[in-house]
């Protein structure tokens, strides 16, 4: 059984961190990027940010803050809020994020969904799905649950499935907020009938809530907010009940955060405008190596090792790096020698090619082929 992971979200509404109770009764909770920096050095799993207010007031993502975001926190960070379109999940992906997580532009346009999986890969598509029960079902909302849209869920949610959304961010809006625990019904209705992660959302107040929603609800992952901003629990706190219960769970320890000396490494990034290059950059800084993100053939050559970072799809990738030209500076860099060493994407685009989208090819630095293998959605 893979860990489980316990997610901290920060909803944000101009530039500051809010949280209320079923929607409503705003307050304010701190600065997304010291609450970004703590929770990450306290071992959290990954992090949820979202512009609660972009799709009302028709704003963009805060680009700077989620820049200034990922650069407090090397651990993968999704990050939603007035996404509609694939621009806008390219400015965010830019700007450090791992994953982009799409609501009321999907439910207005269902083939977002499809046009941010065929260019960027399901793996970085969450579909955030603010659910409100409605008799025995649940209904959708958009505009930040301010919007019924009449659709129900699970039906909602295994289209999009369908569509290419490779994680679904489930939250329950009757418990946002309330303490009362996750909606445990709402989660098995969806874990039952799709083969991608869930994180459960909206409710957390005990212990034992963590257990249930993953042992009772079939949940990957669970995320809470209230809990962790105001000091009612920790990250520690929640990794050990789920410890104790039999749960696999990532270690939750901030020494591996901490810097260390300089290891005398030169290592360059190579940056062609796509992966997850701030992370890795953190995360090689954090161990003491010099880290340079270039594209500029001298600057990799110079270096001691090289990082091909890559988050999206394999063709989009691939197409990119012709553009820029690294292609064929990479592999020359290859034949003299250079270690290369593929992360994410990255690792995949070092093969001879990929049949993510039909056949690709790709450096061929590393013999072997990506090949997709289709999972069937349960009827």
């Amino acid at each position: 059984m893979l860990p489980k992971r316990v997610i901290p979200c920060l909803d944000v509404d101009g530039g500051r961190v809010v949280k209320g109770t079923e929607f409503v009764d705003i307050r304010d909770a701190g600065d997304p990027v010291e609450l970004a920096g703590r929770y990450a050095a306290e071992g959290a799993d990954e992090l949820v940010f979202l512009d609660i207010s972009a799709t009302v007031e028709a704003r963009d993502t805060m680009v700077d803050v989620v820049r200034r975001t990922a650069a407090e926190a090397f651990i993968p960070l999704t990050v939603g809020g007035g996404v509609r379109s694939e621009a806008d999940a390219q400015a965010l992906l830019d700007a450090g994020a791992d994953k982009v997580a799409v609501n009321s532009a999907a439910l207005r346009d269902p083939s977002l969904i499809d046009r941010l999986a065929s260019r960027f890969g399901r793996q970085c598509v969450v579909l955030a799905v603010d659910a409100k029960r409605d008799g025995r079902e649940w209904t959708a909302y958009a505009a930040g649950g301010r919007t019924a849209t009449g659709k129900e869920v699970t039906g909602w949610i295994r289209e999009a499935v369908g569509l290419g959304a490779g994680e679904v961010l489930l939250t329950s809006m009757d418990r946002d907020g309330t303490g009362n625990g996750y909606d445990l019904d709402l989660l098995r209705s969806v874990t039952g009938v799709v083969d991608v992660p869930v994180i459960a959302s909206g409710g957390a107040g005990r212990p034992e809530h963590y257990v249930q929603a993953i042992r009772e609800g079939g949940a990957e992952a669970v995320l809470a907010a209230s809990e962790f901003h105001y000091g009612r629990t920790t990250l520690s706190a929640v990794k050990a009940v789920l410890r104790n219960e039999g749960i696999p769970v990532r270690p939750a320890s901030s020494a591996a955060m901490e810097p260390l000396p300089g290891t005398g490494s030169n290592i360059a990034i190579a940056d062609y405008g796509l992966g997850n290059r701030f992370s890795a950059r953190q995360a090689l800084c954090k161990v003491g190596a010099d880290v340079a993100v270039t594209a500029d053939e001298a600057e990799l050559a110079a270096a001691d090792g090289i990082i091909l970072p890559g988050v999206g799809a394999f063709r989009t990738a691939m197409e990119r790096l012709r553009q820029e030209g690294m292609d064929t500076v990479l592999k020359r860099l290859s034949v003299a020698g250079k270690p290369i060493l593929g992360i994410c994407l990255g690792a995949q685009l070092l093969l001879d090619g990929s049949y993510e989208d039909g056949w690709c090819e790709g450096l061929g630095l590393i013999r072997g082929q990506v090949q997709e293998i289709e999972l069937p959605i349960r009827p």
